[in-house]
């Protein structure tokens, strides 16, 4: 739903709405249940219900933001059932390992444009501009001009917003490829000063301040130098390689 002013502030109340009141009835019918259980529910009836389609509507502004992140908050206080005014809502959703919901908007936008960009989306980038020469803080064939604009709706949309993001992902990320059969599963993204949820999600040694969430099936090429990604020693690669499991701290499974 977007109104006449381009924004998406009806859109927003009506799935805030919507994913409330499931979390309610889960609420209701799972109140005894053990804090695992109570966490898979609202991962699979709510929050589904606030991220679908959402790289198209991606909200921008606080207003909205708030709005979705507040379920997702009321949510961490039924998993831990801890309703306390004195506890810290973010000590809740990092020790549940729940990234903020405008993460991971941002994982699904960069996602739908990397596989637009390898030809595994029905999205073409074709009318994109790319710059005219290539310098060393760009990526050859991997970047994009940024689309400029005069109104604040088309520049938090999906295209001018995602090649802002797409642009700033280090070249080790955009670069990346996945093989055909693992393009459903594939993300090729970051996250700027995000700490690493659980699971396999790796963080590139040659940029600590980013994580790449690398989803699904392998193996992965990249060009250029060999380099490693890690997650608490329990993953590791080289350039053309598969990733090796080195221990059992990850819940992740890996063809």
């Amino acid at each position: 739903t977007i109104s006449s002013d381009l924004r998406w502030n009806e859109h927003v109340a009506t799935v805030v709405a919507k994913a409330s009141r499931t979390l309610n009835f889960v609420r209701r019918n799972l109140y005894g249940c053990t804090p695992d259980v109570k966490a898979k529910a609202y991962q699979s009836l709510v929050r589904p219900q606030l991220e679908y389609a959402v790289a198209a509507w991606d909200p921008y502004t606080l207003k909205n933001i708030q709005q979705l992140e507040s379920v997702q908050h009321r949510a961490a206080r039924f998993v831990k059932h801890d309703y306390r005014y004195t506890t810290s809502v973010t000590g809740l959703l990092k020790d549940l390992g729940w990234p903020p919901l405008a993460d991971r908007r941002r994982v699904a936008r960069l996602t739908l444009f990397h596989k637009a960009l390898h030809n595994q989306s029905v999205i073409k980038l074709d009318s994109l501009p790319r710059p005219s020469r290539v310098t060393r803080f760009s990526s050859a064939g991997m970047t994009f001009s940024i689309l400029q604009s005069h109104s604040e709706p088309y520049k938090q949309s999906f295209f001018p917003r995602t090649v802002r993001d797409w642009n700033a992902l280090p070249p080790q990320l955009n670069m990346l490829h996945l093989s055909p059969r693992s393009a459903t599963f594939s993300l090729i993204g970051s996250i700027r000063d995000t700490p690493a949820p659980k699971g396999c999600v790796p963080s590139l040694d040659t940029t600590p301040k980013y994580h790449a969430f690398l989803v699904g099936c392998l193996p992965i090429r990249a060009p250029g130098p060999e380099y490693t990604l890690r997650y608490k020693n329990v993953w590791t690669a080289s350039t053309g390689e598969k990733l090796h499991k080195l221990s059992n701290n990850c819940d992740c499974t890996w063809n």
